[in-house]
């Protein structure tokens, strides 16, 4: 699978049957996905059920039991309902950031508190959303969802293009949303993307080692796949801290017109994006993360990449403090004091 480098992204719709045009409008959307979806466990029943997608479900009920028996997530309905869906995405979510400092656009919603993003089952909804914010000044990040978390209040489904994912990116991907339905701060989007990214990772990582075994092509890709992870994750936080640096500097009120402050920040980005493609070959053993050279970055994009791996080393430490057992490492993880940005553990 083709990955955004971002990752995986959560969105929310506890709240859909509020007044309000946005909330009936998705809420039309995804209860119509919902009346489409199929049972799972009523497709394996028919003779004629194609076998690519018998195997397919087989397998994610395969992951959905070891995600609960073996890593200690929570056992729901998710997951159980087949989509078939004419599009490789599910939906289009929106983020926004200052231009001149990592101060995070936050939208408001019911129950779940702030989130960092607004979500749009519609691309021109969602660009129109976008084209809101840049009106405001904000640099905007639109970008689709392969799926997302409902927190439990809808069973969240199975969706076709789902079946050519690898093993790996299957389990990651589930695993990954069955974490926000497990453990979710209400506030703290960053603590809840920083940890279903972590267990995405590690859960799926366990998956593949426990049904190919060490050697095997699937888990030596992974191992391959986490280094080049790593140094992505470095790449990209640096560039952020670099432009923190620049933004820090600059004098309040500023001394010069807005706008050249926005070029050097272009430039330093540019610069940063033209030293990464010269050097990829000798830090990448794979092609994965080459378009980060050609993406129109900005602030949005960097503060959400911060928003899901920003703390990726503490969440190490923790689960290496739980002596990599996964079911203590979850409850230690319902109450453990989350460091901001930056702090060391």
């Amino acid at each position: 699978m083709k990955r955004n480098p971002a990752g995986l992204l959560f969105m929310g719709f506890s709240a859909l049957f509020l007044s309000g045009c946005y909330y009936t409008t998705q809420g039309y959307y995804l209860l119509s996905y919902q009346a489409k979806a199929k049972s799972a466990e009523k497709l394996l029943k028919q003779e004629d059920l194609p076998q690519e997608t018998r195997e397919f479900l087989l397998l994610v009920q395969d992951i959905r039991n070891y995600a609960v028996t073996e890593l200690g997530l929570k056992t729901n309905k998710n997951y159980t309902e087949y989509l078939d869906l004419d599009q490789d995405v599910l939906a289009w979510v929106v983020s926004a950031c200052d231009p001149l400092a990592f101060n995070t656009y936050l939208w408001k919603y019911p129950f779940m508190g702030e989130l960092p993003y607004k979500g749009f089952y519609r691309i021109d909804d969602a660009r129109k959303e976008g084209q809101a914010r840049k009106d405001e000044g904000k640099d905007v990040w639109v970008r689709g969802v392969e799926a997302f978390s409902t927190l439990g209040y809808f069973k969240d489904p199975l969706i076709s293009y789902m079946a050519k994912y690898s093993v790996y990116d299957l389990a990651n991907l589930i695993i990954h949303e069955q974490t926000h339905a497990t453990i979710w701060r209400k506030d703290d989007t960053s603590f809840n993307e920083d940890l279903a990214s972590f267990v995405g990772d590690e859960g799926a990582r366990l998956f593949v080692l426990s049904r190919f075994g060490p050697e095997s092509p699937e888990y030596l890709r992974i191992d391959e796949n986490k280094e080049n992870s790593r140094l992505f994750r470095e790449d990209v936080l640096r560039l952020k801290d670099e432009l923190d640096l620049y933004y820090r500097g600059i004098p309040s009120p500023p001394l010069e017109d807005e706008r050249i402050y926005i070029e050097e920040k272009q430039r330093i980005i540019r610069e940063f994006q033209l030293s990464f493609l010269t050097d990829y070959e000798l830090r990448y053993t794979a092609d994965t993360y080459r378009g980060f050279g050609e993406l129109p970055v900005n602030n949005a994009y960097l503060d959400l990449f911060q928003l899901y791996h920003g703390q990726r080393e503490w969440f190490e430490e923790q689960y290496a403090l739980s002596e990599y057992d996964m079911k203590a490492f979850l409850t230690v993880m319902q109450n453990a004091p989350y460091p901001e940005s930056g702090e060391n553990s």
